[in-house]
């Protein structure tokens, strides 16, 4: 595995693939207890609001590699959940965040 960004992503991946081996519903079922909102700097798009701040609740005390996969999956659960799905707005892409293979 290479060093980086996307070693440390492949990493967590691989956890979260340890914790739900069965994938899809199942790994999307992990972080029911878990949420993040991520406008951690304010919201600058679609409705730009630079007061809004960001969350993270159902956080434990717990401190391994599970703990931090979960961590890491809210918050690509709430960056997909946050993007916008309007056409008009993506350029015509057509891309739903949410639909992975």
């Amino acid at each position: 595995m290479s060093g980086g960004a996307s070693g440390a992503a492949a990493a967590l991946s691989d956890r979260l693939g340890a914790l739900a081996p069965g994938g899809g519903v199942a790994r999307a079922e992990l972080t029911r207890a878990r949420h993040v909102q991520p406008d951690f700097h304010g919201n600058r798009a679609p409705l730009a609001d630079p007061e809004r701040r960001g969350m993270i609740a159902g956080l434990t005390l717990e401190t391994g590699a599970d703990d931090l996969a979960l961590d890491y999956l809210a918050t690509i659960q709430a960056l997909a959940y946050g993007h916008p799905r309007d056409p008009r707005r993506d350029g015509g892409a057509g891309v739903c965040p949410c639909r992975t293979s």
